[in-house]
Order: C-alpha cells, then sequence, then structure tokens
C-alpha cells in the first residue's frame, strides 16, 4: 500500500543520469607521439573491471533516487502474520478523557474520572518505546494536557505531563464536547512521527456530552484533519462505575421580590431533590450571606425521586453586592450539584421621577399626589429610608434633567409635551430603563397616535373615551407577569373590588404588545411592551390615578401593591445584564457604572481563583461597560476595580448547567452511525486495550528502514565515486616515467 501515490512520479528522475551518461561518455582520438615505444599496453584486466565499476556506479545512481521517490511516497506494508515487521510497529496514541461534571459521579469508592485515570495508566504500561502519548481532557472546551506528544520512553515526562496534573485534577463542573475533543486527538497525533496513529475515548457514554443529535458538528470538527478509515482509528471505550449512593442536587436560587432593598424582608427559596436509588434523611442545608452561614435547616427525610422546597427569610442592612449560598451537608453520589450560588444586588434607593401634567412648577401637583403617596406611604421620618423615592416635576423641568440618573419614568396624564422630551424618553426606554404613561382627562389622541409613536412609543392606538354604566369586571390575562402577579396570589384576584366609571380605548398596535389586565369585554386597562435589546420596557394605564374615574385609590387595597410592582418590574429592566441573580454558563457579565471616578483598571476574579484583567469602555451614554464573556465554569465570580472608591467587589453568580446532569446514554443506533460515518471505528472494552494496541492495526511503515537503506546506498556511491577517480587511465612504466627529454 502506498500513502501518496502521486509521489511515485519521482520516480521519473532515475532516468536523469542515464541522459548525463549518455551526454557525456569518452571519445578519444589517436595522436602519434615518437614516445610511444617506450608505453606499454594497458592490461585488458584492468579495462574490464573499470568499465564494471562505472556501470557499477550507473546503476546506483538509478537505484538511489527511483529508491529516494519511492521513500517520499510513503509505502506501507500491510498488517498481518507474515508481516517481518510487526514488532517494530509503532504508534501515535491519543487519549481522550470525558472531564464532565457528571464524571464526578461517585461509585464504589471511586469516581468515574478516577477510574478513567487507572485505565490510562494501563495504556502507559502497554506503549513502546518509540510510541507518543498524548491526553486531552474533553470539557465545554477541549484542553490538551501537553503541547506536544509525549514519548513512551521518557517515563519522567509523562508522570510530569499527565500523572502529576490529572492526580491533582478538580472534579470537573462543565458540559463536555466528545466530538471537539476527538477533534483535538486528531491534531494531537498528527504531530507524531509515527504512521499508526490510534486515539481512544474514555467516557461514561452521556449523551449530551457525545451530541449524535448535532451531526453538523461532527462534520465540521472532523473536517479538521485526515478523515476516513485507515489514517486515524478512533475507539469508543466506555468507562463508568455504578452508583451505589443517592444522588441530592441543590436547585437555582429564587429570590422574591427580584428588587431587593436594605432593611426590606426577602424570601429565598430553593429546590432539594433525591434522584435515588436510595432514600435520604438527617441532610443539614446551610444558608450562607457573603461565606458566612446565617441559619440552617434539617430534612428529615426526603425519598427516592422526591424533591422538597426549602425557604429562608431575610433582611439585608447594607446596600451594594453580595451573595448567597444554599449548601447540603451531605456524602452522595455527586458533591458539585450539593450546593447553589445566587449574586443580590442591594439598592439603599430607587429613584423614580414623576412628570405631572402641569406646564410649570405651580401649585401642589394635585393630579399625582395619590400615586407619589402609594409609592412613599410613610411619615416624613420614614420616608428618607424608603426605597422607592419619588420627585415630581413639571414638564418643564423635566427638560432640564438627566434622566438617567432615575430608575424609572412616570408620565402622569400627559398633555401636548414637547417632541424633545419624548424623543429623550425614547432614548431612555431603548437604553434599559423603563417608562410609564398614565392617560387621564388631559390626554388628547395626537399625543397617543402620533407624538408617541415618532418617539419610538408604537405600544397602542388611542380610540375613544369610554363611559360605563355599571363598572365592569377587571380580568388578570397574565398572572405569571411581574407586574400582576401578586394580585393573582393564592388563584385570587385582589383587583375585584375597584369601581371604574371611565377609561381610554386603546388597541394593542402589535402582538408584542401584552395586555395584562382588561375589562371582561377585552377592553386593556394595562399594557405592556419591550424597548430595544437592553431590557427597556414601556407600561401604559388606559385610566387615571387621581381618584377622577374610579375608586381605585382609595376604595381598594390592590393599588400599592400594583403601583410598587409596577416600578419594581420597570426599574429591573435596564439591570436584566447588569443584576441578575444568577447566569448560566458562557452568559456576559456586564457591568455598568458612571464615568467618574474614572476606572484606573478592573480584574474578574473566576471561581478557580484566576484574575483576568478586563479594560471597561465608556459609551454614548457617557457611562461605563464592562463585558466578561468567558464564565463557562459555575460558580462565583468577582469584579475588582481601582481606585478602591468605586462600589466593589460586584459579584456574579453561574449555575450548574442542569442538561450537563442529563442521564440520557448513546443508544446502539448512535454508535452505529458513527460508525458508519467513520467517525468512530468500534467499541472495545477496557480489556481489549492491549490487544489493540499490541497488533499491527493498519500496517507498518516501511520509511526508516527505506531511509536506511538509502543512507547505505549513498554512502557505497561516494566510495565507488572516490574508487574511479584514484584509478589512472593507463598504466606508465616506470622507466619511462623517469626518462628525461
Amino acid at each position: 500500500m502506498i500513502e501518496m501515490p502521486i509521489l511515485l512520479l519521482g520516480l521519473l528522475a532515475a532516468g536523469v543520469p542515464i541522459v548525463i551518461h549518455l551526454l557525456h561518455r569518452h571519445r578519444t582520438t589517436p595522436i602519434p607521439w615518437g614516445a610511444m615505444m617506450f608505453l606499454e599496453e594497458s592490461s585488458i584486466q584492468q579495462r574490464r573491471r573499470r568499465t564494471i565499476e562505472e556501470w557499477l556506479l550507473l546503476l546506483l545512481r538509478i537505484a538511489l533516487l527511483a529508491l529516494l521517490a519511492f521513500l517520499l511516497a510513503r509505502p506501507i506494508l500491510g498488517a498481518g502474520h507474515l508481516n517481518p515487521f510487526s514488532s517494530h510497529a509503532t504508534s501515535d496514541i491519543a487519549v481522550v478523557m470525558d472531564h464532565s461534571i457528571s464524571s464526578g459521579l461517585r461509585g464504589s469508592g471511586q469516581t468515574d474520572f478516577q477510574k478513567q485515570t487507572q485505565v490510562l495508566r494501563r495504556v502507559m504500561a502497554l506503549l513502546r518505546p518509540a510510541d507518543t502519548l498524548s491526553v486531552i481532557l474533553a470539557e465545554h472546551r477541549p484542553v490538551s494536557l501537553s503541547k506536544l506528544p509525549v514519548l513512551a520512553s521518557d517515563q519522567a515526562a509523562l508522570r510530569r505531563q499527565f500523572l502529576r496534573p490529572l492526580s491533582h485534577q478538580p472534579p470537573g463542573l462543565t458540559g463536555s464536547s466528545i466530538p471537539a475533543a476527538i477533534s483535538m486527538a486528531r491534531r494531537m497525533v498528527n504531530r507524531g512521527s509515527n504512521f499508526q496513529k490510534v486515539i481512544l475515548v474514555l467516557s461514561n457514554q452521556r449523551a449530551i456530552s457525545w451530541q449524535v443529535d448535532h451531526p453538523s458538528l461532527w462534520r465540521q470538527f472532523m473536517r479538521r484533519g485526515p478523515s476516513g478509515p485507515g489514517k486515524i482509528l478512533v475507539y469508543d471505550v466506555p468507562v463508568h462505575v455504578t452508583p451505589t449512593l443517592s444522588n441530592l442536587s441543590v436547585g437555582s436560587i429564587h429570590i422574591q421580590p427580584a428588587l431587593v432593598g436594605v432593611g426590606r424582608p426577602v424570601r429565598l427559596s430553593v429546590s432539594i431533590s433525591n434522584s435515588g436509588p436510595l432514600p435520604l434523611s438527617h441532610v443539614p442545608i446551610h444558608f450562607l450571606v457573603n461565606g458566612k452561614i446565617v441559619t440552617e435547616r434539617i430534612i428529615a427525610d426526603l425519598a427516592a425521586g422526591k424533591s422538597q422546597t426549602i425557604a429562608f427569610r431575610y433582611r439585608f442592612n447594607n446596600a451594594g453586592s453580595h451573595w448567597v449560598k444554599v449548601q447540603a451537608d451531605v456524602h452522595d453520589a455527586l458533591s458539585a450539584d450539593n450546593h447553589a450560588i445566587a449574586s443580590v444586588h442591594v439598592r439603599r434607593h430607587l429613584p423614580v421621577l414623576i412628570i405631572d401634567s402641569q406646564a410649570v412648577n405651580t401649585g401642589g401637583f394635585r393630579a399625582s399626589r395619590f400615586l407619589q403617596a402609594a409609592m412613599q406611604p410613610f411619615s416624613s421620618a420614614m420616608a428618607r429610608k424608603a426605597l422607592i423615592q419619588p420627585r415630581v416635576v413639571s414638564i418643564s423641568t423635566a427638560q432640564r434633567l438627566q434622566l438617567a440618573h432615575y430608575a424609572v419614568v412616570v408620565v402622569n396624564d400627559p398633555v401636548a409635551m414637547p417632541q424633545r422630551l419624548l424623543a429623550n424618553l425614547g432614548d431612555y426606554a431603548r437604553a434599559g430603563h423603563g417608562v410609564w404613561f398614565i392617560l387621564g382627562r388631559n390626554t388628547t389622541p395626537s399625543l397617543v397616535n402620533k407624538a408617541l409613536p415618532a418617539a419610538g412609543f408604537s405600544v397602542a392606538g388611542l380610540g375613544p373615551l369610554v363611559h360605563a354604566s355599571t363598572s365592569p369586571m377587571l380580568v388578570i390575562k397574565h398572572p405569571g407577569n411581574s407586574i400582576v402577579h401578586i394580585l393573582a396570589a393564592l388563584n385570587r384576584n385582589m383587583i375585584v373590588g375597584v369601581t371604574l366609571s371611565k377609561w381610554w380605548q386603546l388597541t394593542p398596535a402589535s402582538p408584542l404588545v401584552k395586555v395584562l389586565l382588561a375589562t371582561a369585554v377585552g377592553d386593556p386597562i394595562i399594557l405592556e411592551k419591550s424597548m430595544g435589546i437592553e431590557g427597556g420596557k414601556v407600561v401604559i394605564w388606559s385610566t387615571p390615578v387621581d381618584g377622577s374615574w374610579n375608586d381605585w385609590p382609595t376604595a381598594a387595597g390592590s393599588f400599592v401593591p400594583l403601583v410598587d410592582q409596577c416600578v419594581y418590574a420597570l426599574a429591573l429592566g435596564g439591570n436584566q445584564h447588569t443584576r441578575r441573580h444568577f447566569l448560566k454558563p458562557g452568559d456576559a457579565i456586564v457591568w455598568t457604572g458612571p464615568v467618574k471616578p474614572t476606572v484606573q483598571s478592573a480584574k474578574i476574579i473566576n471561581p478557580a481563583g484566576v484574575a483576568v484583567a478586563v479594560q471597561p469602555q465608556i459609551t454614548a451614554e457617557g457611562k461605563y461597560l464592562m463585558v466578561y464573556n468567558h464564565t463557562q465554569l459555575p460558580g462565583l465570580y468577582q469584579a475588582v476595580f481601582k481606585p478602591v472608591v468605586i462600589p466593589q467587589p460586584v459579584y456574579y453568580s453561574v449555575a450548574i448547567d442542569s442538561s450537563a446532569l442529563d442521564p440520557l446514554l448513546v443508544s446502539k443506533a448512535d454508535l452505529s452511525w458513527l460508525t458508519h460515518q467513520h467517525y468512530i471505528n468500534g467499541v472495545i472494552k477496557p480489556a481489549q486495550i492491549p490487544g489493540v494496541l499490541s497488533s499491527v492495526l493498519v500496517g507498518v511503515d516501511l520509511w526508516p528502514w527505506l531511509a536506511l537503506l538509502v543512507m547505505a546506498m549513498l554512502i557505497g556511491e561516494v566510495l565507488l565515486c572516490r574508487r574511479l577517480l584514484a584509478s589512472p587511465l593507463v598504466t606508465v612504466p616506470q622507466e619511462v616515467s623517469n626518462a628525461k627529454v
């Protein structure tokens, strides 16, 4: 078998010595000379010997060029018992080890990954001195433990590059991609000098890691190196332990309310589940804040396949960034999912701007007094400590304010407003903030139908004013929405007691507009729409809050919670990237802050304690923006800045990808497809590895032997040339050579 048959065209070079010989043949011309009588004839035997040597040199040069071309074509002696070089067949071997979170499953005193390490040790004991070894860890991105294949004869390098790092390797916490790891293994074995190349994939056969349902990924990764049988042999080696312990899992931490303020009661709940096969009893569950244990719960009994919700209540006394952790103190099959972490941003104040319908700051803003009281229903002494801090201004004053200094802007009973102010409100909403329009008796159709769409608020069209002879029943359309979910708690409708006499008839502008609250005949009372891609929102109420068209502010207990929830939901819009309680693996960490003080330096510290420098950028809105995308490792991340006057550290938490724990295994049909596509060559047991590595799998490369032959022929060619140059053409008698003329 010829590995590169195209190079056999080099055999044509074997004719070059013949051409040179024909062009440079010796031609003799007899010259009469008086002293010829003193010369004796050369021996006929010497002439024949020289002719034979010249022909041998010609044949040697022809054979040398032909053999060199044959060597470059890389001939392979096929596998079989008749192959005399079978005992000298060497290989470049790569071992892929699954280091996903599921490889930490424990059974019989060891984990899946520890059992894979034992198999690797057996592979290393089988290597021939000229073999090479590479080890690749299959994680969310594959990691090679060495830059180049390590020669098997270098036992110290094998221990230093592979055994020592694996003995200190922490449990896997991410998902893994077997096709990506095989692609890296192919690149590693291609760096070796041996012809025979073998890849062994050690895994627990999780379907989520093999990604057979994504054939495009396999095609993409397999195009990065030689493909097809006979090039690189890939064997799947299933390695897993039998679980003997139950597995307790701590789910994600849910925080209510989502917007946390200083001194406000917060409810943190988490689901604890037992995937079996045995029940669990007397399991301590610890609740930690910023690394300190605050309280503890005990799960008395948790049967296999069951789950239980644990709730904690807490008040944060300090504003800023905090982190909470729920930790189960249990010895089970997998320790990586025995805890959950969430970051919490606690706010001291939530500034809200209320733009009243008054053109100038005269009077007492009567139209907004109920709204202001609902946001801050406290005495003057307590008002300064309240979370929501409303400020009521006129339209003229609002034009001079920096809207970005406020978490929410409320436009109460808008009349004709300057288009520049409306444009600023549109930019404010698209930048990730919340805007709340409350329609009333001063509202005009031209404002809603023309001015607002021109500013980007294409939410609804304004119809005629509806006068109801009897108060309609109000229906909650989306009970799970953050604005109205508190009104629908415990399967009840807290808004039943409202008497409504007038409202503006609204028609949603698109299916993207959500109707949260409506009359029984379908007229919207509360609408919501997302603005831009930064999490901004706009909310429209079709009835006022001054008590003129309804008794909502005075007769129903739902008004204050509804106002507060609307403010909280709008304030959270701009924080969907920067203030999320936890991220999914791969989600970007986003930090924003004012341009003063100047950020001299910033870094992100990942859960492994590694600090990475990140440079914040100044955006067009005049604030700092910092983005960090390498969050595949679950755990707690910290953003640290210089100077220290910047509020820090800022915490971000990345949750474990629950899909990586999917217990579904690859099926026989999946393995058959992989074999049919030549992505793998077969499935073998760990006990079959010695037979695979000791046998000649695809033939023996004759390159080393042919190279030795070429070297021997070159030496012979040099010696033969030297002999021909040293021997004379004729023999001159001694007495003639000493004669004097």
